[in-house]
């Protein structure tokens, strides 16, 4: 774009601009009336307005009515005793029919027309500057060394724009906002109202599912029919995002097949404990059905909730695991793993790189794992079998399968992810429980990133906003008016589309859009951390970071003469190509260490007699053909070299093959070491006398 076109679409967006906000010869005026955005700093967020300022415009944004208390709860009759679809279907669409009446005339706010357009108004006006701004982006990056000074005035100018549009549909969307919520607020003293809410929008968008499972018998139907009745149930249901694909009708069949075979998720439903949280989680989530990766094999999910269930009571996740909510073990219990692939990665990684868990760095825990391991290449596959993550991890592959590790990696530990899409990258985020959710192995920046059909900037809003648990129940009373109006979500993963939508036709879900941005500004760095239950399970990683100084090891030659060599005993200094680390597999204070290609162990043995030994080595990997392990034995009087065959042992503890060493009386000292090779990890080395 040229500078004099680029100019005039900057005064053509000027005039659009001044035409609202009342500028006069480029200088802004106040509105009248205008009402001051509000300090977003308080996790309170107070909506509007700000001390004592008052607005007469914005108390007449919604039109005043007037309410009487109804019996909302009787609306939903008992069920029929016919176990008939059809009559079902009828019940619940009359049922439907009844509560969106009474919610559209008693409950829903009504807004006028010119509030509406207004906030239209401004809502295209953003998406214009926001557009207008990428292609001044693009013209300074492309510019002319000669004309590069005026694009990129050009270019702050537009950002000047883009700031004060978003200022001015800030300050109108919270008028809006706080009008909404006094409306709700003098409904009622009780909560009726959320009740009749919450079921006409269930009732709206499964109506025809509840009465498919509700035929199926009279235990069926009253589970229904509690449902509609448990406003907290209900509430968490569509918090969390409701059922993936909307399948109500499995979620709810997974959802009391879980409670039935979990007596803690079931008793924990009252104080929506972990238990319970993931049990919600699993049936949200696998409510459409999930395969395991490059098979036809469906996850069971009564399987997959009863693995974690066991894995968390066992300490083997995350200390983080039980302060997640429903919305993030959702990102959790999707893995596309199979449970035993899940609990080898577990293991694995416990025993192959015990630091990667301890790893202080919260981004970068236990996806580690991707870096030092997964290797960027053309991926190997083992022919005429499906795909694994045990075959990634050893054949390696490029950023793809590598997103794919990452993801596997934290999901095992319990620790939720969200795949990355970027122009022509695959990468990953991961929630920490100090910073939020950060994007890993790609660029960190949501704009460029997105998954499915969600784009980062949604994802990344979506996911602050809801740091603000108490008020975050506020967005989901827009998001009921947006679904009883059969209004679409307004994000897309293109960006572009997403700029022009059709915000007339979502006008309630713009709103949620634009609580959640209020919500999420609000966050600061204190915001994230969590609060821990005394009563919750101590995890293996909790206790291995307890015992992380750890006394030096020695060499142990016992009364019948066998010798113990721990990898900790080595004389070799830490190094890049020689690491450290506690391990797992042991009560006491006994480290392992792992060699990273041509990286060594030395050691010196002082023998009272020449002996020959059968020595092994006590070793685990992850890469198919690791390569031997080279033993050279110098004494004062010989010096031989010896070849240790190394197995593949696919994350697990493996002693290697035997050889026959001798070491003669005197000091010796033993160096073993690679010319080559992927990751090799050492517990000790056993000599036993011939």
């Amino acid at each position: 774009m040229s500078f004099i076109r680029g100019l005039q679409r900057m005064e053509r967006l000027l005039t659009s601009v001044a035409d609202y906000v009342g500028a006069n010869d480029n200088v802004q005026q106040p509105r009248p009336n205008q009402v001051i955005a509000p300090h977003i700093q308080n996790p309170a967020l107070r909506s509007f307005p700000r001390g004592g300022e008052t607005n007469d415009q914005s108390q007449e944004t919604i039109e005043s009515r007037s309410f009487s208390e109804l019996p909302f709860s009787s609306i939903v009759s008992p069920p029929p005793d016919s176990s008939s679809e059809r009559e079902f279907v009828r019940y619940y669409e009359g049922i439907s029919g009844t509560l969106q009446n009474t919610v559209l005339e008693k409950v829903m706010p009504s807004i006028s027309d010119e509030t509406r357009k207004q906030l239209c108004t401004l809502l295209r006006q953003e998406m214009n500057a926001q557009r207008m701004l990428d292609e001044a982006k693009s013209a300074a990056a492309s510019a002319q060394q000669n004309d590069g000074e005026r694009e990129q005035n050009h270019l702050a100018n537009m950002y000047t724009i883009l700031q004060q549009v978003e200022e001015d549909l800030s300050d109108f969307s919270l008028q809006v906002l706080g009008s909404v919520d006094a409306h709700l607020s003098a409904l009622s003293e009780t909560s009726e109202w959320q009740l009749a809410l919450l079921q006409s929008t269930i009732l709206h968008r499964a109506t025809t599912q509840l009465a498919a499972y509700a035929s199926q018998g009279h235990v069926e139907a009253r589970k229904v029919h509690t449902l509609l009745h448990d406003a907290s149930l209900m509430k968490s249901l569509l918090l969390n995002g409701g059922p993936k694909a909307g399948q109500f009708l499995s979620m709810l069949s997974i959802y009391y097949n879980i409670l039935d075979a979990s007596h803690r998720a079931k008793s924990g439903s009252t104080s929506n404990d972990i238990f319970h949280r993931l049990a919600l989680a699993v049936a949200l989530e696998h409510a459409s059905p999930m395969k395991v990766f490059d098979t036809n094999d469906i996850i069971d999910p009564i399987k997959r909730y009863t693995h974690y269930e066991n894995a968390y009571l066992k300490g083997e996740l995350d200390p983080s695991f039980p302060i997640l909510n429903v919305w993030e073990l959702r990102m959790v219990v999707n893995c596309d793993a199979s449970n035993d692939e899940i609990e080898w990665c577990r293991n694995m990684l416990r025993n192959y790189r015990p630091d990667h868990i301890i790893e202080r760095n919260e981004q970068w825990k236990y996806c580690m794992i991707v870096k030092s391991d997964v290797r960027y290449k053309c991926p190997e596959w083992a022919p005429n079998t499906p795909r694994t993550y045990k075959q990634m991890i050893s054949g390696g592959g490029k950023c793809g399968p590598r997103a794919w590790f990452g993801r596997f990696a934290c999901k095992s530990f319990g620790v939720p992810t969200w795949g990355v899409r970027q122009p022509a990258h695959a990468a990953m985020s991961k929630w920490t429980p100090n910073n939020g959710w950060v994007i890993c192995l790609g660029g960190p920046n949501w704009k460029k990133s997105y998954w499915e059909d969600c784009n980062g900037v949604e994802f990344d809003i979506e996911a602050r906003a809801r740091n603000c648990h108490d008020l975050y129940q506020k967005v989901l009373w827009l998001d009921c008016f947006a679904a009883i109006n059969g209004e679409g979500r307004i994000g897309s993963r293109n960006r572009q589309h997403y700029r022009t939508r059709s915000v007339e036709q979502r006008f309630w879900s713009e709103l949620s859009m634009l609580r959640k941005k209020a919500m999420a500004a609000c966050v600061v760095e204190e915001s994230y951390p969590r609060q821990r239950d005394d009563k919750q399970v101590k995890t293996l990683v909790e206790s291995i970071i307890g015992h992380q100084t750890a006394s030096a090891e020695s060499i142990l030659i016992e009364p019948g003469g066998r010798i113990i060599i721990p990898a900790g005993a080595s004389l070799t200094p830490k190094s890049a190509k020689v690491i450290y680390m506690k391990s797992f597999n042991s009560t006491n204070s006994s480290h392992q260490a792992h060699l990273r290609e041509d990286g060594s162990l030395e050691f010196q043995i002082r023998t009272k007699q020449d002996q020959s030994y059968r020595l092994v080595a006590r070793v685990v990997n992850v890469h198919a053909n690791p390569g031997p392990l080279r033993l050279l034995i110098n004494s004062s009087y010989s010096k031989k070299d010896y070849v240790i065959e190394i197995p593949y042992t696919e994350g697990y503890w493996t002693e290697s093959k035997n050889i026959e060493v001798h070491l003669p009386a005197g000091m010796n000292r033993l160096r073993f070491y690679r010319e080559e090779g992927l990751g090799l990890t050492i517990k000790e080395f056993l000599l036993a006398p011939l």
